[in-house]
């Protein structure tokens, strides 16, 4: 598959049977929580939300940080991991401070 689009989340392909009939195919697909929420805090904090605003984004933030924290494979990145999660939770730090990706949770 080739993306259609650059970063529209669109993808093509020809498929080419080698004889004819009917066929089926199925198309598996995975999502990527990190980016999806990184994406929607910094598209909101662009549109002038604020952190009372983003609370609930925040938290999602930090979930999202925690979990991945505790698996085995993020060992070693667990204290940076721990880290941001904590961080989106410090209302007296600016919001950008809080958001800032140190340490992206890998897809997988």
């Amino acid at each position: 598959m080739t993306e259609v689009g650059i970063g529209l989340d669109r993808f093509a392909t020809v498929i080419v049977p080698d004889v004819s009939g009917m066929w089926t195919y199925r198309v598996d697909a995975w999502g990527d929580p990190w980016a999806t929420w990184l994406h929607t805090v910094e598209v909101k904090m662009a549109a002038g939300q604020d952190g009372p605003e983003l609370a609930n984004d925040l938290e999602t933030g930090a979930r999202l940080l925690e979990r991945v924290s505790r698996r085995p494979d993020r060992r070693m990145e667990r204290p940076v991991l721990v880290s941001a999660a904590a961080r989106c939770a410090m209302t007296a730090l600016p919001l950008p401070i809080r958001v800032v990706p140190r340490c992206p949770p890998r897809s997988g």
